[in-house]
């Protein structure tokens, strides 16, 4: 119980014979196969090598050291954990290295999918909280207010997170704690990341003319060892950041083409004259509704067929599609025509 309560146990001491002659073997086995701490470094040691032969034990058990307790003296006990203690340290720097990677990679994948630029921002303090295992209390800033406007000497709070959630769209030289407003100024002016004694600003060069920083209340200092994870997060989050854009700057142009869409709609639909556009195969794009309704149709159940299929008049019929040939190959410029409609 207290071993699964205590995973990150760096060094352990066995003795071979405990409540029985084969107790410790078993206890290797139970540390490696149930309880997965590949880690933790197992020192072997017996007071009676024939219970269990060193090259037996070494090749059938996944310990790290062999040593009989005569052997084991006071200079070579301290010499042996400081080895193993110090093996510790580097295999739990590549193991941690390694998730920090994985975290990475599936923080990429995750935030690719985020198509706004606040749910983006809270993502990205979520992924770094897992990764260095922090309180998830920090702010996105991004340079010239919006994508679409603001002042452009200004950062804005695009996403927050924690006891600085309440900070979210606002502009950053208004948040009352002067410490976070000065560090990821001086994070955007130096252009670098910031490592402070209980904070760290990292900062994203996301276009030419547009930065981006954000702020970690980590509570402590980012140990070196974390250092190099930081580089490969920002490199990918900030590709990321300009999919992000890309994608929110498609999503706006999108909805002011619909408000123009819109806006001519009802233009033409209130003009009682037929009013449609049609393409150089001579299908109709556009329709009002008195085009439609004189037809029984709707304007979108008109879109795709060829106007003279409306057409019931076979002389009015080739007219049109002579007229539409001429103005299209720009023969002549405007056609003004009479036409008969049996109403």
């Amino acid at each position: 119980m207290q071993l699964r309560m205590h995973p990150d146990i760096a060094v352990a001491l066995v003795d071979v014979v405990m409540e029985t002659e084969q107790a410790g073997l078993e206890l290797v086995g139970y540390l490696r196969d149930e309880l997965h701490m590949a880690e933790c470094r197992i020192i072997l040691r017996t007071g009676q090598p024939g219970y269990a032969p060193e090259l037996t034990v070494i090749n059938e058990y996944d310990i790290n050291d062999y040593r009989t307790k005569a052997e084991l003296t006071h200079i070579r006990l301290i010499t042996t954990v400081s080895a193993a203690l110090r093996s510790y340290d580097q295999l739990h720097a590549l193991a941690e290295h390694r998730r920090g990677l994985e975290l990475i990679i599936h923080a990429a994948s995750e935030l690719m999918a985020q198509h706004a630029i606040a749910n983006f921002a809270e993502g990205i303090l979520t992924q770094l909280a897992a990764l260095f295992k922090l309180p998830l209390d920090g702010i996105v800033c991004t340079q010239k207010g919006s994508l679409f406007g603001g002042d452009p000497d200004h950062c804005y709070v695009v996403g927050a997170a924690g006891r600085h959630a309440r900070y979210i769209a606002q502009p950053l030289d208004t948040l009352p704690d002067s410490r976070i407003v000065s560090a990821i100024l001086s994070s955007v002016a130096r252009r670098q990341h910031v490592f402070g004694p209980d904070y760290t600003v990292l900062y994203l060069k996301v276009a030419p003319h547009h930065d981006a920083a954000i702020f970690l209340d980590s509570g402590q200092a980012l140990t070196a060892l974390n250092r190099p994870l930081l580089e490969v997060f920002v490199t990918n989050i900030t590709a990321c950041f300009r999919n992000v854009q890309l994608v929110e700057r498609l999503l706006y142009a999108q909805q002011e083409i619909e408000r123009q869409q819109s806006f001519l709609r009802t233009v033409i639909d209130a003009d009682p004259h037929f009013i449609y556009v049609k393409d150089r195969q001579g299908q109709i794009m556009l329709a009002n509704q008195s085009l439609a309704k004189c037809f029984g149709f709707t304007p979108e159940q008109m879109v795709g067929h060829a106007f003279s299929d409306f057409a019931a008049d076979p002389e009015s019929k080739q007219a049109l599609l002579e007229d539409d040939g001429a103005l299209l190959d720009r023969t002549q410029e405007k056609i003004e025509r009479e036409a008969k409609f049996v109403d």
